[in-house]
């Protein structure tokens, strides 16, 4: 059986197999979504359009060393409200943690034709910790969010921000019908 996961992210590369089908010859499109979905490791809707548009597309992922941001508390795997939440410095020898202690605030790292068997590029080949954090996020167990990743095979580009900042929610009032 498929997961729910799996046929969101197959249902988000058919939309946008549709929409490129849609653009002009020489169209481009910038499409953004969380690295879980854009990564080109299976299931994901960046690993569906890989096999179809293979080097034409770029991959960018993102992540950052410390901050805050938006996203639904959770407690155990309830939804307590969309809050900010913070995190503090990523677990020792995770990709966030070599990429903050570079000194470099923030920079855009390209993944792509590097020689990882030098002792300078070594580290990048992985696996190592990275950090995904998706729509919920759970204060009590910020370090659950790491996970065994080699970011070379998941993604062509890598940017990274030393300290991030939460989003400013805007007030919404939901509409009683749909």
């Amino acid at each position: 059986m498929i997961s729910n996961r799996q046929d969101r992210d197959a249902s988000m590369a058919e939309n946008v197999r549709w929409l490129v089908d849609q653009m002009p010859a020489t169209g481009k499109i910038v499409l953004w979504a969380h690295n879980g979905h854009v990564n080109t490791v299976a299931p994901a809707m960046g690993q569906a359009l890989r096999q179809v548009y293979g080097s034409q597309m770029v991959v960018v992922g993102s992540c950052f060393g410390s901050g805050s941001f938006t996203a639904v508390t959770l407690s155990g795997n309830t939804p307590q409200g969309l809050a900010t939440q913070t995190v503090g410095v990523p677990v020792q020898d995770s990709y966030e943690d070599y990429f903050l202690n570079s000194g470099i605030p923030r920079f855009i790292l390209d993944l792509r034709n590097r020689d990882l068997s030098q002792p300078n590029t070594s580290w990048l080949a992985g696996p190592r910790l990275f950090r995904s954090i998706g729509s919920g996020f759970n204060p009590a167990s910020p370090s659950s969010y790491f996970y065994q990743e080699s970011l070379p095979t998941e993604f062509d580009l890598m940017i990274f921000f030393d300290r991030t900042n939460a989003t400013q929610v805007l007030p919404f009032n939901y509409p009683s019908q749909f």
